[in-house]
């Protein structure tokens, strides 16, 4: 009852805040993505303009939102939403000078974006992609899209929509009359993606901007972090920021905890740590980051994926036969994960006995402890809720004393949770 009464204030008082400081809204939208999209992006126009963009992780809902635009954070405790109720209208009122406020807009269930939108109306909205995530409340991968597609019906007038040229969902999407549109992708002429090369250092990241050549040079790894470079770079020129300053503002990205995040192992290893969530499109963008890296040995850590629904046996099974020469040890943790992903990477050529399946990321972590080896890399992959194979990451690092900084899910509230 309590969060329900702050929901709507919290509603209230973030329009009011807006309404009080007159910034705009960058309102980013997708499947996957979004929290690095909104780091990108906030640097990018961190080079010209004052910038507005929460830190924490989950700030997309109906809560997190609002309390990004008065600049509050989810209360620990009953008197922490009292005072919440009792304050926020007042928190609204501060003046702040920002020229832009960069959001998340997440999209659980059908009417998320439509109730976002109606407290934070988009002056820039970005749709990073549609996949099939999120199915719980959702009948189907179309549905997604048309509920990501209304975050374009709301842009302002004279708004920018930046769009993804390579997805089938988000390209087929159509802006309102009087909207600049600006894609990015490999099949986009605007912001062209063109490749990216890496190793255990980091990335080189290609693009094709306005007729010219640029590279980004990053600690990023992976194909994602090139749409989200290419969409912070047509934010950027759509805000009329020279080139050379959004390449510099990138080349300080820094990924968040828990995306493919190079981190020390044990006994001379490496671990690229994407522990912070998993779906079929983030499991396999991590396999080929995997495939593409040198290593004495390849170990995929990989945890259930939740939240699929009908096509979790399908999902599952499609990552297992991906995953057919891309490591040389599988370890997985969960019950789909060892039901269907782990039988169809044997099918798909794994050795069986390269296999080694646990129900929880603890007892994976225990088993690896003993197994790695000096030259191996670990890619850990997997699901938040009843998962979490950021437990067995901690217990394979060099350094486990740095988790905190370095990991994701460390706080003393997900230590009570499985």
């Amino acid at each position: 009852m309590i969060k329900k009464v702050a929901q709507i204030i919290l509603k209230w008082s973030a329009k009011i805040a807006i309404k009080r400081n007159g910034y705009k809204i960058v309102a980013i939208t997708g499947s996957v993505g979004k929290t690095s999209t909104k780091k990108a992006v906030s640097l990018v126009l961190a080079e010209k303009y004052s910038v507005l963009a929460g830190e924490g992780e989950g700030y997309n809902t109906e809560i997190g939102v609002p309390l990004i635009l008065i600049q509050k954070t989810v209360p620990k405790d009953k008197f922490g939403w009292i005072f919440l109720i009792l304050f926020s209208p007042f928190l609204a009122l501060k003046k702040r000078n920002y020229d832009f406020c960069v959001l998340e807009m997440g999209a659980d269930k059908p009417g998320d974006i439509e109730y976002l939108t109606e407290i934070a109306k988009p002056d820039i909205a970005v749709v990073m992609n549609v996949f099939r995530v999120h199915l719980i409340e959702f009948k189907s991968i179309e549905d997604i899209a048309k509920e990501k597609e209304k975050i374009l019906s709301k842009l302002s007038s004279g708004g920018v929509a930046i769009l993804n040229a390579d997805n089938e969902y988000t390209r087929e999407m159509k802006s309102p009359s009087g909207i600049e549109t600006i894609t990015f992708g490999k099949k986009s002429t605007e912001v062209q993606v063109v490749k990216q090369e890496f190793d255990r250092k980091g990335s080189s990241n290609y693009f094709k901007v306005q007729n010219k050549n640029i590279v980004i040079r990053s600690s990023s790894l992976g194909e994602h972090i090139l749409y989200v470079f290419a969409c912070a770079i047509a934010v950027g020129i759509s805000q009329k920021i020279e080139i050379n300053q959004i390449i510099k503002a990138l080349e300080n990205f820094k990924p968040a905890k828990g995306r493919l995040n190079l981190i020390k192992g044990i006994k001379g290893s490496t671990i690229i740590d994407d522990s912070y969530n998993a779906n079929p499109a983030s499991m396999k963008n991590a396999l080929d980051v995997l495939e593409n890296i040198d290593a004495k040995r390849k170990i995929a850590l990989l945890g259930s994926m939740n939240d699929l629904e009908d096509f979790e046996e399908e999902e599952h099974k499609k990552i297992g036969t991906h995953l057919g020469g891309k490591c040389d040890i599988l370890v997985t943790v969960g019950e789909a994960a060892k039901k269907y992903l782990a039988p169809a990477s044997v099918a798909a050529g794994m050795k069986s006995g390269s296999v080694h399946s646990f129900e929880t990321s603890v007892q994976a972590g225990g088993f690896l402890k003993e197994f790695i080896q000096k030259g191996d890399v670990v890619l850990a992959k997997g699901s938040q809720n009843k998962i979490r194979v950021e437990k067995a990451v901690k217990m394979i690092m060099k350094n486990p004393e740095d988790a905190p900084n370095v990991l994701c899910r460390q706080g003393k509230e997900w230590e009570k949770r499985s």
